[in-house]
């Protein structure tokens, strides 16, 4: 799975793109989180998810994203690391 966090105005530096205007990607592979690099948007490929505080039209029609997805970013990667942490706890308890 792909996950893209869209870099708003405010955010940008810490998400460490030059500016707005990037997106930031994820992906989750057998229960790990990954972080990929940040990319231009238009440059990002196919995504499962886009998510950011707020789209616009020209991001909508740049960005091919399965679901295009409006909230707070910051919590979604906190909730991301959850699920991991989740799922690598249930591993090391399955037997």
């Amino acid at each position: 799975m792909r996950i893209g966090l869209l870099c708003d105005a405010l955010g940008y530096k810490l998400m460490g793109a030059e500016n707005a205007g990037h997106v930031k990607i994820y992906t989750i592979e057998d229960g790990a989180l990954h972080e990929e690099e940040v990319k231009k948007i238009g440059d990002t490929g196919k995504l499962d998810v886009l998510i950011g505080k707020t789209m616009s039209e020209s991001v909508v029609n740049s960005v091919d994203a399965d679901i295009y997805l409006l909230s707070g970013a910051d919590w979604v990667i906190k909730a991301l690391e959850g699920y991991v942490m989740g799922t690598e706890n249930m591993k090391k308890y399955r037997r």
